[in-house]
């Protein structure tokens, strides 16, 4: 009669680590799944009490989000307009390294004046 009782007491042992072993396996491709998604749950009754504050959170977020979209925006045409500087200042540099290089040849091309008139 032990070994009967035994014998049960294993196999109750097994069932039950069997469907422990189930329930976790459950567990962890719920949670591979929210990793690689990012989303605690796919519908409001997976995320239980969190789903009031998902709901409340929502309309922040989307004001969120339209700023986000305004700040990528304006550093697009920040970007832009550094650009156009950067080649504004290059051509000025050009420009009076053009004019300076222009006066020097000048200088040294110009006849010197006699500094006796004849007359």
């Amino acid at each position: 009669m032990i070994e009967g009782s035994q014998t049960s007491t294993r196999a109750g042992l097994l069932g039950t680590l069997i469907g422990q072993g189930a329930e976790l396996r459950q567990r962890l491709d719920r949670l591979n799944a929210q990793a690689a998604t990012g989303q605690v749950s796919a519908d409001f009754a997976g995320l239980g009490g969190g789903a009031s504050v998902s709901l409340d959170l929502r309309p922040n977020l989307a004001s969120l989000e339209k700023w986000q979209t305004n700040i990528d925006a304006a550093q697009t045409r920040m970007t832009v307009a550094r650009t156009a500087m950067g080649g504004i200042e290059t051509m000025t540099d050009w420009k009076h390294a053009s004019s300076h290089l222009s006066w020097r040849f000048a200088c040294r091309t110009r006849r010197p004046r006699p500094l006796i008139s004849r007359g």
